[in-house]
């Protein structure tokens, strides 16, 4: 797996280089809130969450171990990124607020123009109806 590269927003030649350690296996982003579940894998706390099971027990989203307990914010891998990594790692907290308060998915952040094209394409569109044949009775 390649490290990851993330453009400083205010240099443009500037450079954030991110190891492949501090990415997440599920999503391959920075691991933001990063959580290590008991088989000892590191993993984003939404990917993890979204994982998870409230009937039976969970199981870790990249060995399928399974554990009994929500694990919780490994605190010093998340503040030790966010000193390592500052502009990933502002982009991945405000991805995450956008989608918590507004609903917005990461495209959705990074690829505005692309909901106007689906917003234009479906009003053009014609609506479809589906018509049953008719059926014919046999003598």
């Amino acid at each position: 797996m390649e490290d990851m590269t993330v453009m400083k927003e205010d240099e443009p030649h500037e450079e954030e280089e991110i190891s492949d350690k501090f990415l997440c296996r599920v999503c391959l982003e920075l691991l933001y809130k990063p959580i290590v579940i008991l088989c000892g894998h590191l993993s984003y706390f939404w990917c993890v969450h979204s994982s998870m099971s409230g009937l039976r027990v969970s199981h870790c989203p990249i060995c399928r171990d399974p554990y009994l307990h929500f694990p919780t914010v490994c605190q010093k891998v998340h503040f030790l990124l966010k000193k390592l990594y500052p502009i990933a790692h502002n982009k991945r907290e405000a991805q995450l607020l956008s989608y918590l308060f507004f609903g917005t998915k990461k495209k959705d952040i990074e690829e505005p123009a692309s909901k106007e094209i689906a917003a234009k394409s479906d009003s053009v569109a014609a609506p479809l109806t589906i018509e049953e044949p008719a059926s014919e009775e046999i003598a």
